[in-house]
């Protein structure tokens, strides 16, 4: 992989990552370029102390106007698969739509890249805790292994789950049942019972998980044309006459082997108390949308230092904070703007995407001034910390025998000798 400079200073310069050309000496004036060593002590001193790095998010007692946090959360690898090196945990105040804290985990600091998302999430409530901020709400994907913990570790903060992440798992098993004989009467009801899904969680007030379960085991009886009788918490069904695409769905014969195979997807056990703990308010469609802009500063094709991912992930931060909220863009006769996109996950389909306006960065001015304003003191530039202010784990190549470069060549030239 190519090799990318891993300092802020970098980061800084532009959101996306560019490929930077060879700078070339002028012909009228020989200056000689800045080495790579002259430069280092400089980008420690000002990028990687502590107090600037928490200046960067903004301070999450302002997002809690006292309150609990409600909170979502996600984690990111640098790299696809199941060896990744790095990997962050953002936490996004679902109700201010802020990015309230970040963390980065390398995979040998707990053990696996397995483990780094949940070593994240305990980072981040931890500096919370410290920041004497109170979590009301937690609102995550199916992490079993976070599920677990937080409900021993934290059992009073309301471990949620986001309806999309259940959404698509339930319609792939789903999708892959359809494709079974006898049961491809199954596949035009997919996004339908994606749909109801999340019918059952918005239209439930707060608490009532037990009858947003009652409201999801009712479709089985629904797509078999059967729309009383379900239960005492949810009777019938409240929909009026079916119009439209819905009445020309054909509807599953009763014991047959599609209606089986959907009634033991929809009423597994996992999936119930799943069902029982999903989100009927705050997602994390917000994180998710950070994760893609990430992508902009950090991508996942390049090879990036510790602090060089730190500072990436920082900077993506600010960004987002200052753009969160942008409001919809209008054309010059007033009229709200919209654009036509067709997503990969909808396989074709048109989607209607509202389009903001144009992104800012003054977040990219203040770090300018801040950084010349540190520049211009000499001796604090110049100054030589004792502790080293960012604790950069060692490499994944610590753990292995590092011999001798001499003894190395003689072994592997004697090998050739034999």
């Amino acid at each position: 992989m190519q090799e990318t400079p891993g300092t802020m200073t970098s980061a800084c310069q532009t959101d996306p990552v560019k490929e930077k050309k060879k700078p070339q000496r002028s012909k009228g004036v020989q200056t000689k370029p800045r080495e790579k060593t002259t430069g280092t002590p400089i980008e420690r001193k000002l990028f990687q102390d502590t107090g600037s790095q928490c200046n960067i998010i903004p301070t999450p007692k302002k997002e809690a106007e006292g309150r609990d946090l409600v909170l979502g959360g996600d984690g990111r690898a640098d790299s696809p698969g199941h060896c990744a090196k790095f990997g962050s945990y953002t936490m996004l105040e679902l109700h201010a739509n802020v990015v309230i804290d970040v963390q980065l985990v390398q995979s040998n600091e707990c053990g696996g890249s397995y483990h780094m998302e949940k070593t994240g999430l305990e980072r981040s409530l931890a500096h919370l805790e410290r920041q004497g901020l109170a979590v009301g709400t937690m609102v995550t994907d199916r992490h079993r292994q976070i599920a677990k913990w937080l409900r021993e570790t934290y059992p009073h903060i309301e471990h949620l789950y986001d309806i999309w992440h259940v959404a698509k798992g339930f319609s792939k098993k789903l999708l892959a049942a359809s494709n079974e004989r006898e049961c491809q009467v199954l596949r035009p009801w997919i996004k339908s019972v994606s749909n109801h899904m999340y019918w059952c969680a918005v239209s439930t007030p707060f608490g009532q998980g037990a009858q947003i379960v009652a409201k999801w085991e009712s479709v089985v009886s629904h797509v078999q044309n059967v729309h009383t009788g379900h239960g005492d918490l949810f009777p019938s069904c409240i929909h009026g006459r079916l119009e439209g695409r819905e009445s020309h769905k054909k509807w599953l014969e009763p014991s047959s082997k599609a209606a089986v195979k959907l009634e033991t997807l929809v009423c597994n056990k996992t999936l119930c108390k799943d069902i029982l703990k999903l989100s009927g308010g705050s997602q994390t469609s917000a994180v998710e949308g950070f994760h893609s802009l990430l992508i902009q500063f950090a991508p996942k094709m390049y090879v990036f230092s510790y602090t060089g991912m730190l500072c990436r992930i920082l900077i993506a931060a600010l960004h987002f904070n200052e753009n969160a909220n942008r409001v919809q863009g209008v054309t010059k006769a007033g009229e709200a703007m919209y654009s036509i996109k067709y997503p990969k996950g909808r396989k074709g389909a048109a989607v209607l995407r509202r389009v903001l306006e144009s992104p800012t960065y003054e977040y990219a001015q203040e770090l300018l001034e801040e950084v010349v304003k540190e520049c211009t003191d000499k001796e604090n530039v110049e100054a030589e910390f004792a502790v080293e202010p960012v604790i950069v784990p060692p490499p994944l190549c610590a753990e292995f025998p590092h011999p001798e470069k001499s003894d190395f060549v003689k072994q592997h030239l004697s090998r050739f000798k034999r």
